[in-house]
């Protein structure tokens, strides 16, 4: 059984609170890493997540087709640590970067970060006032010195431009 925390954030109204809300979702983005840093600490047996993807036991899914409104408040934002992505067999951007980042950490010594991609969408008014995020893994490659942007959705199956 899985504990579901439910932060109701107040902040995301449209430009007039970008900068809380774009520092709300790293931070939501950390605390999701850390907690997936200490699940691969207590569990040396999780398979790679691009195994998993591989294997067909992992892949990208796009929150909007995984979320159901209920009544007239929008549909939830689940963040999924890794236990929960690999049991479900799939994540959006968030979940699956978290993800990445610790298993880096833990298994690789590399010291990644998530890195937050913003942009502007459409409202229900065709109003370009909708902050847009998309999650991507941000390291130094060990082997060639030179700075990596990972986007793992991407690289599982993410066809749409964020």
């Amino acid at each position: 059984m899985s504990y579901q925390a439910i932060f109701e954030l107040g902040t995301f109204n449209g430009q007039a609170d970008v900068a809380l809300s774009d520092a709300a979702v790293e931070d939501l983005c950390e605390i999701l890493t850390r907690s997936d840093v200490r699940i691969y600490q207590r569990n040396p047996n999780i398979p790679s997540l691009y195994g998993l993807y591989r294997a067909g036991q992992l892949r990208y899914f796009r929150p909007s087709n995984i979320a159901t409104p209920v009544g007239p408040e929008p549909a939830p934002d689940r963040w999924r640590d890794v236990l929960t992505l690999i049991d479900n067999k799939f994540g959006d951007c968030k979940d699956l970067s978290c993800a990445r980042v610790a298993e880096l950490i833990v298994r690789h010594g590399i010291n990644a970060k998530t890195f937050l991609l913003k942009g502007w969408g459409p409202d229900e008014d065709g109003r370009m006032t909708k902050r847009l995020y998309h999650v991507v893994v941000d390291y130094l490659d060990p082997k060639t010195g030179k700075m990596v942007r990972e986007d793992i959705s991407a690289n599982m199956g993410m066809t749409t431009p964020w």
